[in-house]
């Protein structure tokens, strides 16, 4: 049973590096106006190595935070897994490396619920979230350090006063900072910073399979929410050659069949993304269609077959395709309308 499919599934991630040191049970975090006790709950490993911060009423904030890091500018992603103890709010946040908004973002450990875009939150079960934040470092702001906090409120880590925070706490395990946009799966630390290589699935199709003058594709998807997202390509391994489902830069979601280095078919039509799709597209001479949950989203009846398809790719050359793939078909014969309609339906 992997990512909820019990007839198992890949989870193909690009090369990251965790800079976190000693990632698991916060031994080397530094903490201001708080108690840190470690090995006290046991963590998503079953290993009893997450900690717990709690204020101890110095002064009305409970923070701890990571050593001083200097970093290259870049968007960076800062994630931990983190349970609600005596209190429900926690905050991450970027120290000193940005003046700019992102980089922060509250956490709501009772109800699985985030305050901004910058924040994500993921439940892990029994009582376990993972959280995440982006942030960008800038060129003139490359030192700083990752920061957490017990909050008050969704939106102020204030207490009222110190005696307030006192015995306020929450469990956190399972520290990570990397750079990129998103958080990758955990990459466990202890001394020293550790780097997971590029995860890499690959098969060359035995021959027959992609149609040549006439063929189908059906794809279920969840796109992440970004510009330049790549559903799937069919090509010759370039874009002269190609029948591509794509997310523009501006996040437009576009049907594209290149024949020859001449666009064919260059179609926008309406998909939202972080959405499950059944997306069923045809081709054949003068004769193409996309298909989106059912309906027809765009057609076109002059064109072209595009040359030498050889690859299916979940991307596009380096990029690579962001989001959850759940089923692909290919057919070496044009569907009917009909039939995808029903197969995407």
């Amino acid at each position: 049973d992997f990512l909820g499919n019990t007839k198992g599934a890949l989870l193909l991630e690009p090369q990251r590096t965790n800079i976190l040191l000693n990632s698991d049970n916060g031994s080397s975090y530094g903490v201001y106006s708080a108690t840190k006790t470690l090995d006290e709950v046991i963590s998503l490993d079953g290993a009893l190595n997450s900690f717990t911060l709690e204020g101890n009423g110095d002064t009305n904030q409970v923070l701890g935070y990571s050593s001083n890091k200097t970093l290259s500018a870049g968007d960076y992603t800062f994630s931990v897994f983190a349970k609600k103890g005596t209190n429900d709010f926690i905050q991450l946040f970027f120290d000193g490396f940005s003046g700019s908004l992102n980089g922060e973002a509250y956490f709501d450990l009772e109800n699985g619920t985030t305050s901004n875009s910058f924040g994500k939150i993921e439940n892990y079960g029994n009582g376990w979230y993972k959280c995440s934040v982006v942030g960008t470092v800038v060129g003139s702001d490359l030192t700083g350090r990752f920061g957490f906090r017990i909050s008050y409120t969704s939106s102020n880590f204030f207490f009222p006063t110190a005696n307030d925070a006192i015995g306020k706490n929450a469990y956190f395990y399972g520290f990570q900072a990397e750079q990129g946009s998103y958080a990758t799966s955990y990459i466990p630390t202890s001394g020293s910073a550790v780097t997971r290589i590029a995860d890499v699935s690959s098969q060359t199709p035995p021959s027959g399979i992609i149609g040549q003058t006439e063929g189908a594709i059906l794809l279920d998807v969840i796109s992440d929410d970004i510009g330049g997202n790549v559903a799937f390509r069919l090509s010759d391994g370039t874009n002269n050659n190609r029948v591509t489902f794509e997310w523009s830069g501006a996040k437009v979601p576009y049907f594209v069949v290149s024949s020859g280095g001449s666009l064919v078919v260059y179609q926008s039509i309406t998909v939202s993304q972080n959405v499950r799709h059944k997306i069923g597209i045809a081709y054949k001479e003068n004769d193409f269609v996309i298909y989106v949950d059912g309906v027809l989203m765009a057609s076109d009846t002059s064109g072209a077959i595009p040359t030498s398809l050889t690859k299916l790719e979940f991307g596009e050359g380096s990029s690579n395709f962001k989001g959850v793939v759940n089923q692909t078909q290919i057919y070496n014969t044009r569907l009917s309308n009909a039939e995808l309609q029903a197969l995407t339906t």
